[in-house]
């Protein structure tokens, strides 16, 4: 069987290798490991980070929106499959007829793997396929992998259409979250000592920690901006979602993504410093903004829970000034 690991040429020259985040996906038992957070939250570090040190052997396959036709899902798949036992493809076609070809495929080539030493396959960036019909292939897939020495993880901006509290009551389901994956102010320091052209104190920081919450694409976006200048008190000070990096990022990655009643809804209420329901419904005008709340809490897009029921939220203050 060939080993296949995320080389570290894979890695940004510039990670801070958190093993607090390492230690909770190597939990023993898992089946699935599911790794959420918003875009640029550093979902794909964290999980290359992980397994670049990790001695099991793993396939990874990143989605496109060509991946939502089942049948092009399912070629890359198995072409990442046999990247790790040579021969998975050719075992797991058969004579099967029609619509349950791909089914029967998936569980030939996940036997197959069993068979061996065991695996990991990731599928990163998951969000893409969501709603399509992809998904039940996705669904077939965790439904076949073994107890025993095969982990299924995925990498998505929002939760796999999976039913995880299937896993979570067998101890199956390991989970990092978007509150897992903020930088903490000693990790902010380390990262900003990757570049040696920034010359920031603690107190610089951990005012950049407080301002980005974290996010990782607001930390590296600082640095890019702080390189060579001289007036960094200045700059720590009014660094916002109008920074011109952290703007063009939101905007392609986020916004101009979103369909137009969702893009709507989040311009319509980034006026509010908390948001509910109501408070929603009478900004927008629209009768369901409960359901358009909870719809783009699900989806990641920078909404911060404010209470255990889940009732207010607020922007990520980045998201918001943008």
């Amino acid at each position: 069987m060939t080993v296949a690991r995320p080389s570290s040429a894979h890695l940004p020259t510039h990670i801070v290798r958190r093993t607090r985040l390492s230690d909770v996906l190597s939990r023993p038992g898992a089946r699935l490991v599911v790794v959420t957070g918003p875009a640029g939250s550093g979902k794909t570090v964290a999980v290359r980070d992980w397994l670049s040190t990790a001695e099991t052997p793993t396939a990874w396959l990143s989605l496109d929106g060509r991946h939502t036709d089942p049948e092009y899902f399912l070629e890359g798949l198995l072409a990442a499959l046999e990247e790790l036992s040579p021969g998975v493809h050719d075992a797991t076609w058969g004579d099967d007829p029609g619509d349950h070809a791909a089914d029967h495929a998936i569980a030939r080539a996940v036997k197959h793997l069993a068979a061996a030493q065991g695996a990991t396959i990731v599928l990163d960036d998951l969000h893409v396929i969501d709603r399509s019909p992809t998904a039940g292939l996705l669904a077939r897939l965790v439904d076949v992998i073994p107890s025993t020495n095969l982990t299924l993880v995925v990498c998505s901006r929002s939760d796999p259409p999976l039913q995880l509290h299937r896993f979570r009551l067998a101890g199956e389901l390991v989970e990092v979250r978007e509150a897992d994956l903020r930088f903490n102010r000693h990790e902010a320091g380390q990262f900003f000592a990757r570049f040696p052209q920034v010359d920031l104190d603690q107190s610089h920081v951990e005012r950049l920690a407080e301002r980005t919450e974290g996010w990782a694409a607001g930390l590296q976006f600082a640095a890019l901006s702080l390189a060579g200048r001289d007036d960094t008190d200045a700059f720590v000070e009014r660094f916002t979602g109008s920074d011109r990096h952290v703007a063009d990022f939101l905007l392609d990655e986020v916004l101009d993504r979103q369909p137009a009643d969702v893009r709507g809804f989040l311009l319509s209420t980034s006026v509010l410093d908390r948001l509910r329901a109501d408070l929603c419904e009478h900004v927008t005008g629209l009768p369901d903004a409960g359901s358009m709340l909870r719809r783009v809490e699900a989806e990641n897009l920078f909404l911060v829970p404010l209470d255990d029921d889940r009732e207010w939220f607020r922007y990520h203050h980045i998201f918001g000034q943008l």
